[in-house]
């Protein structure tokens, strides 16, 4: 696997969504990537909503969660459980561009 995505969130489930419909509609330009969506401690309601968002976007995600408080926990986790040579981190409430993925494959020359 090429690239590992993680993802840290905490009861934001309508930005993720967004982030998540962005990154699914991307080019994703030949690599191969997983999406780790790492919940820090939502509420159960936006707990709730993030998993059934990671299971029903059309992207591999592995929705995990994180109890200990704090954006550092969330990013730990998904650095130990990452499977990809690289791994980039992307705030839940933003929304990539259509050229992330075949940008990211030039500028690492992947």
């Amino acid at each position: 696997m090429d690239l590992s995505i993680v993802i840290p969130t905490r009861n934001r489930p309508t930005d993720l969504a967004k982030m998540l419909r962005s990154l699914s509609s991307a080019e994703k330009s030949d690599l191969s990537f997983e999406v780790l969506v790492v919940d820090n401690n939502s509420d159960e309601r936006s707990a709730r909503q993030n998993r059934e968002l990671a299971s029903t976007v059309n992207l591999p995600v592995r929705y995990l969660q994180e109890s200990t408080p704090g954006q550092s926990a969330a990013l730990n986790k998904g650095i130990a459980l990452a499977g990809g040579g690289i791994i980039a981190f992307l705030d839940d409430d933003i929304v990539i561009h259509s050229d992330y993925f075949r940008g990211l494959k030039k500028s690492l020359e992947l």
